[in-house]
């Protein structure tokens, strides 16, 4: 169960720069209505069909947001981190909609939730709250439509070999599963595991259990090309 927290004064809005400076009473308003949440890894915090009762902002941690097809297949759309919204939330609370996906946390999560009524409130009578909503779902419907020409237009190897570059960049192996790179790549578990042996044969990766070792960047980068 999340632990609830409750902030005096809203702190964490330093890791939102822009509602931040924001000093309509509107918003202001909303702001004391907000309480602070601390979630465990692996929590949902909304399903796909449930109604939308909270304006959130990530604090700190990771959440993915996915869509599971009706043949069981998953696909991340996008992952919240700290100094983000949600646009799906946000959409859904705007237009009054159910969600349409299932958010789920990677890491533990301290996130600040705000009551539909004092977010709609302050959309309504916050015109500067009103622009960043606005820009910020702009984007966010702009990324879906870049991740969704990248599926239909990339050959699966290539995006295969980026993820495992962009990744490795940060943490060399890789941590993670065949299953969970067929979910962020929107692909079957099998596609993934081939494409990996492939990519051991050329002795670019090193699979081992629950990592994966990029052992030949340049060798990966050139695979990525061919694959195009």
């Amino acid at each position: 169960m999340p632990q609830d927290r409750s902030d005096t004064h809203p702190g964490w809005l330093t890791a939102f720069p822009e509602l931040m400076a924001i000093a309509e009473p509107a918003w202001r308003k909303a702001l004391a209505a907000a309480r602070v949440v601390e979630f465990p890894p692996h929590t949902t915090l909304y399903k796909d069909g449930e109604a939308c009762e909270h304006f959130i902002l990530i604090l700190s941690g990771t959440v993915k947001v996915e869509k599971i097809s009706g043949s069981g297949q998953e696909i991340a759309l996008y992952h919240l981190r700290p100094g983000h919204i949600c646009e799906l939330t946000t959409s859904c609370l705007m237009s009054g909609k159910c969600y349409h996906a299932d958010a789920i946390t990677d890491t533990p999560v301290r996130a600040a939730l705000i009551p539909k009524a004092a977010f709609q409130n302050a959309l309504a009578l916050s015109p500067d709250f009103q622009r960043y909503i606005y820009a910020t779902v702009e984007q966010g419907m702009s990324d879906l439509v870049s991740l969704l020409e990248t599926v239909i237009t990339t050959p699966m190897g290539a995006r295969l070999a980026h993820y495992l570059l962009e990744q490795g960049e940060r943490e060399n192996p890789v941590a993670t599963t065949h299953y969970e790179i067929a979910t962020e790549l929107g692909t079957a578990r099998e596609v993934i595991s081939r494409l990996l042996k492939d990519f051991e044969t050329h002795g670019c990766v090193r699979r081992h259990r629950g990592k994966i070792e990029i052992i030949d960047f340049p060798g990966l980068r050139r695979l990525a090309a061919q694959n195009k």
